[in-house]
C-alpha cells in the first residue's frame, strides 16, 4: 500500500494526478514544532500536544470513509470534552482562526471583536459573564465538530445559516440570545443530524 504525505501549510496543496492513481490513501499532517517554545505556543492544537498525527482525507479511490471515522471517535463528543479541557485563549484561537474575528464576536453576543484578541492573547482571562461562557463552549462544541468533518467554510455556513431542524433559526442567533442554555439540546441536535447526514 502506498501513502502520500502532504505536508499542511497555510496555502492550497496541489497534487498532482498521477499521485492521487498511484496513492491507496492520502494523508495531511503538521510537522512537529522546532523547538520547546513554539510546541508551548501552540496551544490550539485539537491533540492538546502541538503535534497533529497523519489525517486521511477524502479523495476518489481513497480507502478512507468518513462514516468509519465518525463510529470511531464521534467528533462531537472530542468537542465537548476539548470545549471542557481546553483553555479560554485556545478555545478562542481556535474559533477565530475558522470563523474569523466578527462571525465569532457575533455568535458570543459582543458588540465588537476587541476582546476575543485579548482573551486569545491571554491578556484578559476570559468572559466576565457566564452566559458568554456558555456561549463560547457552545460554539466551540459545534464548529469544532463540524469544521473537523467538513471543513472551515461548512461550520461558518452551519452557523449562520437558518436551520430546518432548529425551526429555520440560525444557530448564532440562538447563541446570541439570553436563554442559551434553553437552546443548547436543540442546537447540539441539530449539529449531531448535520453530521450524521
Amino acid at each position: 500500500m502506498i501513502t502520500l504525505m502532504i505536508r499542511r501549510t497555510r496555502g492550497v496543496v496541489a497534487i498532482p494526478a498521477a499521485a492521487l492513481a498511484t496513492a491507496a490513501s492520502i494523508c495531511y499532517y503538521d510537522p512537529p514544532p522546532e523547538n520547546e517554545s513554539a510546541l508551548a505556543s501552540y496551544a490550539g492544537a485539537p491533540s492538546g500536544n502541538g503535534y497533529n498525527p497523519p489525517v486521511p482525507v477524502d479523495v476518489p479511490g481513497n480507502s478512507y470513509d468518513r462514516e468509519s471515522k465518525r463510529s470511531e471517535t464521534p467528533l462531537l463528543d472530542v468537542a465537548h470534552k476539548n470545549s471542557i479541557r481546553f483553555t479560554t485563549a485556545a478555545k478562542v484561537t481556535y474559533l477565530v482562526d475558522t470563523l474569523g474575528p466578527r462571525v465569532t464576536a457575533a455568535a458570543l453576543g459582543l458588540s465588537d471583536a476587541r476582546p476575543l484578541k485579548r482573551w486569545a492573547s491571554g491578556t484578559l482571562d476570559g468572559p466576565r459573564s457566564e452566559i458568554t461562557e456558555d456561549r463560547l463552549r457552545i460554539l466551540y462544541q459545534v464548529v469544532y465538530a463540524v469544521a473537523e468533518a467538513y471543513g472551515p467554510a461548512a461550520a461558518s455556513g452551519f452557523i449562520r445559516g437558518a436551520n430546518p431542524n432548529l425551526n429555520d433559526d440560525a444557530i448564532l442567533l440562538l447563541l446570541r440570545g439570553d436563554d442559551v442554555l434553553d437552546h443548547e439540546k436543540r442546537i447540539i441536535a441539530a449539529t449531531r443530524s448535520f453530521l450524521d447526514e
